[in-house]
């Protein structure tokens, strides 16, 4: 595993609310670029939505929603896509695949869920997590 990727999951248990999304979203980047995906864009906005990072890799383009939890006491990180979230992503993923001229059928939304467990923190990545074409 990366020594970054290692530094930063140990480190998240003791950083300020507000710095732990960002934190989350670093570990989740270099989580990725270890799986292979080539990082496009971070932190993607347009009126309605945004986009954590976004990338490419298995022959599409990816958008990642990262949600990262130190408990479990508002419920799993996953389950914080609520399905008005999943709308917004979906807006904001496809608002980015028509900016660059992507065909739509190459877009997948993925969820990479950080929560602590036993002391340790955890990356968990949920591919297709939100359908592309949904409508909830």
């Amino acid at each position: 595993m990366n020594p970054l990727l290692q530094s930063l999951r140990r480190r998240l248990g003791s950083l300020s609310r507000g710095d732990l999304g960002p934190a989350g979203e670093r570990a989740a980047e270099y989580y990725l670029k270890e799986k292979g995906f080539r990082i496009l864009e971070r932190n993607f906005r347009v009126r309605g939505g945004e986009i954590d990072l976004i990338g490419e890799g298995e022959g599409r383009i990816v958008a990642f929603e990262v949600k990262t939890r130190r408990s479990g006491a508002y419920g799993t990180a996953a389950e914080a896509v609520t399905a008005a979230k999943a709308k917004r992503l979906r807006f904001a993923a496809m608002a980015y695949m028509r900016r660059h001229g992507y065909p739509p059928d190459r877009l997948r939304i993925d969820v990479v869920a950080i929560e602590e467990r036993n002391g340790r923190f955890e990356i968990r990545h949920y591919p297709s997590a939100v359908g592309a074409g949904d409508r909830h």
